[in-house]
């Protein structure tokens, strides 16, 4: 990255910042006031380290930025009018979209296809809607429900599933919203994002992990009710009232989910290998 670069680009995100300043305290209320946004807070933060890492330093800037600012200025302060109203999703996303704007202004189109990466993660920091975030949640209830069932039916351990309800000997498990795991499994995944960009090398291996990050998180959490359930009927139902369930559980448990991760990764990083010194046969 150019200086000459560096300087107009920060005077555009300051600029944006001040225009954008109410939905962007929005975005960190909601995200301190709910879990499940927690991370969008901190992604563009992440975007930035990611994309200082991954840039190519040829940048150069483009001779039509001068106007192409002013126009920048003018539509950011259009759209800052447009959404005043609107969900702070939609806030959110034009301010994501005023950033990336503003990197193609300064650092031109090729700059802008490297940190692809980078916009990628920028656009996790927008918060989709509540009700969509329910759904998700509702969803993630019903599938770690039905993991945890088979995983105490494996365990021979007698169970009664009615919907996102458990029934053990001495003991009814609901698998409430706050047991869904979605912070741990947004988490987890954004974890897979990263180590799939800076350790494979191909779109279908990276998507692979992503996906096995998921099943992962997923599993992790089924554990998690599955063990303390049973500690709870088997051994003491006081550690339902812990720590272990309610503070330090999440992040105990999440070491699961790394020990699932980490053979997927190997399996595919050596896949990679093999495949790249495999000869390649010519035609004829």
């Amino acid at each position: 990255m150019k200086m000459h670069s560096h300087l107009p680009f920060a005077a555009l995100l300051l600029v944006s910042l001040i225009l954008y300043a109410a939905p962007a305290a929005g975005l960190l209320r909601l995200a301190q006031a709910d879990d499940r946004y927690s991370h969008t807070a901190f992604m563009p933060l992440l975007a930035a380290a990611v994309v200082s890492l991954q840039f190519d330093r040829s940048g150069r800037f483009p001779r039509l930025a001068p106007p192409l600012a002013v126009a920048f200025l003018m539509g950011s302060a259009g759209l800052r009018v447009a959404t005043a109203s609107s969900s702070l999703t939609i806030q959110i996303s034009a301010l994501v979209a005023v950033w990336t704007g503003a990197f193609l202004i300064c650092y031109g189109r090729a700059a802008l296809k490297t940190a692809g990466f980078s916009v990628l993660l920028l656009l996790l920091a927008i918060p989709p809607p509540v009700a969509l975030m329910d759904r998700i949640s509702a969803i993630l209830q019903s599938v770690s429900a039905a993991f945890s069932h088979e995983l105490f039916r494996l365990l021979g351990v007698p169970v009664f599933r009615q919907g996102n309800t458990l029934a053990l000997p001495g003991l009814t498990v609901e698998v409430a919203e706050q047991c869904s795991g979605i912070r741990s499994t947004v988490a987890l995944v954004i974890t897979g994002l990263l180590a799939g960009y800076f350790l494979l090398r191909s779109p279908s291996a990276r998507l692979a992990l992503v996906l096995a990050t998921a099943l992962a998180a997923i599993l992790k959490n089924a554990v998690r009710i599955v063990f303390l359930s049973s500690m709870a009927v088997y051994v003491d139902e006081g550690i339902l009232h812990g720590t272990l369930h309610h503070s330090y559980g999440g992040t105990v448990f999440s070491l699961v989910a790394v020990a699932l991760i980490a053979p997927v990764l190997w399996i595919l990083r050596r896949a990679e290998r093999t495949a790249s010194h495999l000869p390649v046969s010519g035609g004829s």
